[in-house]
């Protein structure tokens, strides 16, 4: 009976000893992940970061460009009434401000749309000059979109292989004057 108790402790002495071991390893790779995430996450947002700043420029060569064209000011004017609404729209927390502010956004979008189509018919210049910006916009917006979509994929990748799951978590960015959605990584479970 001895023997048996003595054999039954030394069996629990073992499993303990050497369980602790591999949790304290899963924790170890539990940690790894996320600091995996975390730093592909602050990467991703430095190239958003660096691709706004990119399009930023594109827009405002693009707008010293076109402001030389007669019906231009118009265009202007809206752009920046476009800008201080989607200020008030980040700051906003009430929903029904928010759903007010987007319906004004909707309003200048249109108007905009209206403007620059008809500037279009007008101007050779202005035409060529919009569809340059769209262009060069677009490819900055795709070169971003493919590369966090690589990282994302890469990064939840290793993270599966450290026993954390991860998923895409979209983030809505202006690049330009477009909104994009853009795929940081979100932990979904350990």
């Amino acid at each position: 009976m001895f023997k048996k108790s003595v054999a039954i402790l030394f069996a629990l002495f073992l499993s303990f000893s050497f369980g602790s071991g591999a949790l304290a390893a899963e924790n170890g790779d539990t940690q790894k992940a996320l600091d995996l995430i975390d730093q592909a996450n602050v990467l991703i947002d430095g190239e958003i970061d660096k691709t706004v700043v990119e399009a930023d420029t594109l827009l405002n060569a693009y707008i010293n460009d076109i402001s030389k064209e007669k019906g231009t000011a118009k265009l202007g004017s809206l752009y920046s009434e476009q800008m201080k609404y989607e200020e008030k729209l980040r700051a906003a927390e009430d929903e029904s401000k928010k759903t007010e502010l987007n319906q004004k956004l909707d309003s200048i979008s249109s108007e905009i749309a209206l403007v620059v189509e008809k500037l279009s018919k007008e101007s050779t210049y202005f035409s060529e000059r919009t569809a340059q910006y769209q262009s060069e916009l677009d490819t900055l917006i795709n070169v971003l979109d493919i590369l966090t979509r690589q990282m994302t994929a890469d990064t939840i990748a290793q993270a599966a292989e450290l026993g954390v799951t991860a998923e895409c978590s979209w983030k809505y960015v202006k690049i330009g004057h477009k909104w994009v959605w853009i795929d940081p990584i979100q932990v979904v479970g350990t």
